[in-house]
């Protein structure tokens, strides 16, 4: 399994960025940010160029489930850090495509996660 490094990030007011390389040397993703709608969103992905960033529906990775199983254990990290800090908040993931959508739910699930009724679908979990 990947390393596991959780930085505060400058960006937002309140921000969380995990990085990781692959087998494939591959950036793995996982960024957490407080939402100017009210609670935290949770963004993965993988990519070859750091300057490309995150590419809206664009299959990058090529690590299958191990990249997966890293951002799971990823949130599950970011979870137990903000229980007591983030009281109350929500966390909201979103997918780009149904496939993905369907995986994520899949994992998260198990986790108390719920799916909030609004157009997009997004999974949540109340902090």
């Amino acid at each position: 399994m990947y390393d596991i490094n959780k930085e505060k990030e400058e960006k937002y007011i309140d921000s969380f960025v995990y990085r990781s390389k692959n087998e494939a040397n591959q950036l793995l993703k996982l960024e957490i940010y407080r939402s100017t709608e009210g609670g935290f969103r949770c963004m993965f992905f993988i990519t070859t160029k750091r300057k490309n960033g995150y590419q809206y529906k664009k299959q990058t990775g090529k690590d299958g489930l191990k990249s997966l199983m890293w951002a799971k254990n990823c949130l599950l990290d970011f979870l137990e850090y903000a229980k007591d800090r983030y009281k109350g908040d929500v966390i909201k993931i979103f997918a780009d495509d149904k496939r993905r959508w369907r995986i994520y739910w899949r994992s998260l699930k198990p986790l108390g996660f719920y799916v909030e009724k609004t157009k997009y679908l997004p999974i949540c979990k109340k902090i």
